[in-house]
């Protein structure tokens, strides 16, 4: 019942988030941008076993630096790369979960395609991205492995959390690539709309992913 409550919860500050954001009203921004996060966090503790394993507390820490990194983006000062170092560190973190109990690099297909994808990304934002090519390349490579070892870990593993994570990590991908393609390259209409919807559909998946890894805590 309390994991309903909680989904409930996390649908209703999203939609005034992402409402607030296309209506640029600040207060409203400040409470529920923080405030979702810290929802979808909870509803991941809620759903831990009684028995956690590293993968646990790599995704718990992971979700931790992804709020840290929220909140550095929603003021209006620019602290981009404040809170693109925070991501950045809440992404290694979920490398290290992903990366738990499996064979890294066992699919070249996978491998191949997420290469592909960062190879694209980098060289399609390059020529607008100034003083920030080598953070943006930096980033991009970590989301990248981010989403690679996640659907190497679902292939491998074949469990309701390993999909759950992976299709996490391939929205958390669209996010990101919206929200630098809207802020380097060209304004897309609604952008806030789609980079906050899918990203919180990522972080929610993954959060989820906790009650379903059970077997990864032996």
């Amino acid at each position: 019942m309390l994991i309903i409550i909680l989904w409930i919860a996390v649908a209703i500050s999203a939609s005034i988030h992402i409402y607030s954001e296309l209506h640029q009203n600040r207060k409203r921004i400040y409470i529920f941008k923080p405030l979702t996060m810290v929802l979808i966090t909870l509803t991941g503790l809620v759903s831990l076993p009684e028995v956690m394993g590293l993968y646990h507390w790599m995704i718990l820490v992971g979700l931790l630096f992804c709020i840290g990194g929220d909140v550095a983006l929603m003021w209006p000062t620019d602290k981009f790369i404040i809170g693109l170092i925070s991501f950045l560190i809440g992404h290694l973190f979920y490398i290290v979960a992903f990366n738990s109990k499996i064979i890294p690099l066992t699919s070249p297909i996978t491998a191949g395609a997420l290469l592909l994808f960062a190879t694209v990304i980098f060289g399609l934002l390059n020529p607008f991205l100034a003083k920030m090519k080598i953070p943006v390349a930096i980033y991009i490579a970590v989301i990248s492995i981010m989403g690679q070892q996640a659907w190497e870990r679902y292939f491998q593993l074949e469990q309701f959390a390993t999909m759950l994570a992976a299709t996490g990590a391939l929205f958390f991908m669209i996010s990101d690539t919206t929200l630098a393609w809207n802020r380097f390259r060209r304004k897309i209409p609604l952008a806030q709309f789609f980079v906050l919807s899918t990203y919180y559909t990522a972080q929610l998946l993954i959060a989820l992913s906790l009650g379903q890894t059970v077997v990864l805590a032996k």
